[in-house]
């Protein structure tokens, strides 16, 4: 049941003598109402649920008035009491039923959800604002946040019961990323944070500043689900609504967390939880609103409300968990590989027995970077045929063995199609080199560096891609495993090899292709060492856009 103005007006007047206009507000359980007076100074009017609970709201006030006397930058609604000192009316709405309403003063903004672009430095300052709400509540309790909130992704174990509901792709989807959480989250939670969560920080419920230039992004209204849980609950809330709709979310995310990382440093366990907590949130989503569907099925808002959490699931699934916590250690600075400093130590004191993939006793350095005078004009490099004239001639000109091709340089000959990917400010491209080339003959021979077995292979037969690929495993340490990358293959190579293969370190384990099957290139072997597959297999990224080349250049050495 609403009230209408007049009763607004009128409860307003007598409870706190102040003239006011009133407007709705849109609300799910609550009834809100905007106020102002004649000299501008505006209120929220909030009427809770029939069934809220009178000890829940005196939480939320505890909070705001906690949140307040922290100063620590946040924007945050302030209680007004009225003039009989109460900060929670009563309001008798019959003889049977009572409403309770609070007064608080109206915070400035706009939610995120309405705000465009979601730059990178508006995704930080998200980050940076739920940062600061975890490090003013980490002092803060209340025996009333000590409960059960369906949307703490912390708690989506209640959900299992319901993956029923959903069918063909959809199930797998739920399947795959409900085993994600309970496989991955679920063991870390005893050895996570907890603290007093705001625990809503949707783009609804998010403020951002009305400077369109560089907004900021002050704080967050609606405090009705505030729970004591896993801090980093908070955090994987504010990712799960502020990429959707993101071509390219896990970068997205990663801007949010370094933001959050600024505030409140994150543990590597809690990194490690966050892209299962991130999607267990979704996965709650998605399930109210597929309960609803099935209690309403008229309903048909209730059946489309939910697409983009969905069309956000489908883009997650294509990235490997692996991936997202290494991309997150690096968003907050750290090795984006836990194993990174184990494996320099090993690299340092076993350098000179490594053998070279491709033996020479004499190389050249060449210059194939954006800025090189000797690979021609555009023609010339997106042509495959023209390249690689290009190419060898460059080869041939020097009397060396062979010619290196150099590891962390910036191509333009991977801004062709093939590499050209949709990023979240727009079409960029994967033009950092990530292995070491060795320019020489189609056919000769590439050695094994150490001893292994092999992990995968494949025909990565694109155009402009691998060709024949093959990936060794090299388990050196008990607490230690590195892979290498052999890319540009012939088609013999891949024969007689399998997976589990031993092979021997100095073993000749293949030979270098020609054009017409190593993906189109100049005859040359692709080099990397790679120190987390990071789910991948027969193919690692042998180039990268700018946004990964620090999470990607650090899981190879």
């Amino acid at each position: 049941m609403n009230f209408d103005t007049q009763e607004i007006i009128s409860i307003i007047k007598k409870n706190y003598r102040l003239d006011v206009a009133v407007k709705q507000l849109p609300g799910e359980l609550d009834l809100n109402y905007y106020l102002e007076t004649p000299d501008g100074k505006a209120f929220i009017f909030k009427i809770a649920n029939q069934n809220e609970l009178k000890v829940n709201l005196k939480l939320q006030n505890a909070c705001i008035r906690h949140l307040l006397s922290k100063n620590l930058g946040l924007t945050v609604s302030s209680i007004v009491t009225s003039l009989a000192g109460e900060e929670i009316l009563e309001l008798k709405m019959d003889n049977r039923n009572i409403r309770l309403a609070r007064l608080l003063t109206w915070v400035e903004g706009r939610v995120l959800a309405c705000v465009n672009p979601h730059s990178t430095n508006l995704l930080e300052r998200l980050g940076e604002m739920c940062g600061t709400l975890c490090l003013s509540l980490v002092d803060f309790d209340h025996s009333a946040a000590h409960r059960f909130m369906k949307w703490n992704p912390s708690e989506a174990l209640w959900i299992k019961p319901h993956l029923i509901n959903f069918k063909d792709e959809r199930k797998e989807l739920v399947d795959y990323f409900f085993a994600l959480f309970e496989t991955t989250a679920l063991p870390l939670l005893p050895h996570l944070r907890k603290s007093i969560n705001y625990n809503d920080a949707n783009d609804y419920n998010v403020l951002v500043s009305h400077d369109v230039e560089n907004p900021t992004v002050p704080g967050v209204i609606d405090f009705g689900d505030l729970v004591y849980t896993h801090t980093v609950d908070e955090l994987a809330i504010a990712i799960a609504y502020a990429i959707m709709g993101k071509p390219d979310p896990l970068e997205a995310a990663c801007h949010i967390v370094t933001g959050f990382n600024n505030k409140f440093q994150l543990t590597e366990q809690e990194l490690k939880s966050l892209f299962p907590l991130t999607i267990a949130r979704l996965l709650i989503s998605i399930t109210c609103s597929e309960l609803n569907r099935l209690e309403h099925p008229e309903n048909n808002y209730l059946q489309i409300s939910d697409e983009a959490a969905w069309s956000l699931l489908g883009k997650l699934r294509s990235i490997d968990p692996a991936l997202a916590e290494a991309s997150f250690r690096n968003a907050c600075d750290m090795a984006p590989v836990v194993n990174e400093s184990r494996f320099m130590e090993w690299a340092k004191e076993n350098h000179s027995k490594v053998i070279a993939p491709v033996l020479y006793k004499s190389y050249t350095w060449l210059d194939l970077s954006v800025g090189s005078l000797d690979l021609g004009n555009s023609q010339d490099i997106y042509d495959n045929e023209k390249l690689n004239d290009k190419l060898s001639s460059l080869v041939t000109q020097y009397s060396s063995d062979v010619s290196l091709g150099k590891y962390n340089e910036a191509r333009a000959i991977y801004s062709t199609a093939a590499f050209e990917e949709r990023g979240n400010e727009g079409p960029r491209w994967r033009t950092i080199h990530l292995g070491l080339d060795f320019f020489c003959k189609m056919g000769t021979p590439v050695y094994a560096i150490w001893e292994g077995v092999i992990h995968s292979l494949s025909n990565n037969s694109a155009d402009r891609d691998y060709g024949p690929t093959l990936i060794i495993e090299h388990q050196v340490a008990k607490d230690l495993t590195f892979y290498t990358l052999y890319g540009h293959l012939s088609e013999a190579s891949l024969q007689n090899k399998f997976i589990g293969k031993k092979i021997e370190k100095g073993e000749v384990i293949a030979t270098i292709g020609d054009l017409s099957e190593n993906g189109g290139w100049t005859p040359h072997l692709h080099f990397q060492v790679i120190l987390d597959m990071l789910g991948k297999k027969g193919d690692f990224p042998g180039a990268c856009n700018s946004e990964q080349v620090n999470t990607l250049e650090r899981n190879l050495s």
